[in-house]
Order: structure tokens, then C-alpha cells, then sequence
């Protein structure tokens, strides 16, 4: 089974015991944990890079030079290197690294960061999930580059669904007989609307209903 190896290294940092408290502390070594983890981050994808890069296809691919990319994660952002390639047959570009890891084309934001971004913005308005990311995160990004992200991953969410019923709508079912009793459950719950300066907060009634047989 091939492996690669991920190295966490020794770091030793020299601080003044004056003014020093369990606060400072904790910040310090929370920052030094962050920065070590996207720099092991780093080192790991090179590796795979080079892995890929060794047991690719002979002859297929044509080894073009490597390109930079930024990416935003959980500890902040990381610059790695991944090998380019391009098809001796179509003369289209690729790169391996990126078809292994699954990762989306022009993608520059993880997935886990994503995640908790958007469930931070579903609670609080942009500014705020800005304060939320820096104190669990200890990074973040501006109001509206939180909220243009939140935009493309809800209109992916809402092609993804008008997919799936489109691929309910074309299904053929056969003809039953309509049940002697239908049941219908509905519910409604209000959620907080986000607002802007000092604009008294709204309120969206959301109600749902389920119906069955």
C-alpha cells in the first residue's frame, strides 16, 4: 500500500515570564498551531504532487512546469505547487494533484471552511460571523467575501435540487388508486433577517407542511 508521510516539526519558542498570562498563552500557542498546520499542509500536497507526478502514465501526459494556488482552510491561507500537465493527444491541461483530491476547478476555498462559514452566516449577519471566524478560527475574511461565497454555495444547492426533481418528474410510476385518507403536518418557525447598521431586526415567518398517505 503506497503512503506518503506527514511530518509534524519540533518548534521551541523562548517567551518573557513578565506580563505573561493563561490568555496570552493560549493565543500564542493557538497562532503557532495554526501557522504549523497550513505549512505541514503545504509539505503534504508537494508530496503528493511528486507521487503523482512519478506514477503517472508514460507518454500521455506532458510534463509542463509547476503552478501555484492559493487556498483558504481552516488555518488560514496556503500557497502549494502542483505539477501541471498537458494531453499529447487533445492538448488540454490538468493536473493530477487536483483530479486525486477532487478538487473543483478555480476552487480556493476548502470545504470544512466553507461549512462553518455558512452556518455561522444562517445565525448572524456577515460582520458578525467575521467577529465568530476570528475567534474560533483565528483568520478571517471580509463581510462580503463571506457573503458571496454563501450566495454560490446556496445557488449550487438550488440547481442540485431542481436536478434531482426534474429526475423525480421523469420517472414513470404506475397508476394507483388515490388512498382513503391523506395526512398533512405543517409547522412554521421564524427565523431573523439580516440587517444593517442599527435597523431593528426582522423576522421571516417559515412555515413547512408535509403531506402523506
Amino acid at each position: 500500500m503506497d503512503t506518503i508521510a506527514i511530518t509534524f516539526p519540533k518548534v521551541k519558542v523562548n517567551i518573557e515570564i513578565k506580563d505573561l498570562t493563561f490568555d496570552s498563552i493560549e493565543d500564542m500557542i493557538f497562532e503557532i498551531s495554526q501557522h504549523l498546520a497550513g505549512k505541514v499542509f503545504e509539505k503534504a500536497l508537494t508530496d503528493l504532487d511528486d507521487y503523482l507526478r512519478n506514477k503517472r502514465e508514460r507518454g500521455k501526459l506532458k510534463n509542463t512546469g509547476k503552478r501555484g494556488k492559493y487556498f483558504l482552510t481552516r488555518f488560514g491561507d496556503i500557497l502549494y505547487f502542483r505539477t501541471r500537465y498537458q494531453d499529447k493527444k487533445t492538448g488540454k491541461s490538468c493536473y493530477l494533484l487536483d483530479e486525486a483530491l477532487s478538487i473543483v476547478k478555480n476552487q480556493r476555498l476548502s470545504l470544512s471552511r466553507a461549512r462553518i462559514e455558512n452556518f455561522l452566516s444562517s445565525l448572524s449577519s456577515y460582520r458578525e460571523v467575521v467577529i465568530q471566524a476570528r475567534l474560533l478560527l483565528g483568520n478571517f475574511r471580509s463581510p462580503e467575501a463571506i457573503r458571496q461565497s454563501v450566495i454560490k454555495e446556496g445557488s449550487l444547492i438550488i440547481e442540485n435540487q431542481k436536478k434531482k426533481l426534474r429526475q423525480i418528474e421523469n420517472l414513470d410510476y404506475p397508476d394507483k388508486e388515490a388512498p382513503d385518507t391523506a395526512y398533512l403536518e405543517a409547522d412554521a418557525t421564524y427565523i431573523s433577517l439580516q440587517h444593517r447598521g442599527k435597523q431593528k431586526k426582522e423576522k421571516l415567518e417559515v412555515k413547512v407542511g408535509v403531506g402523506y398517505s
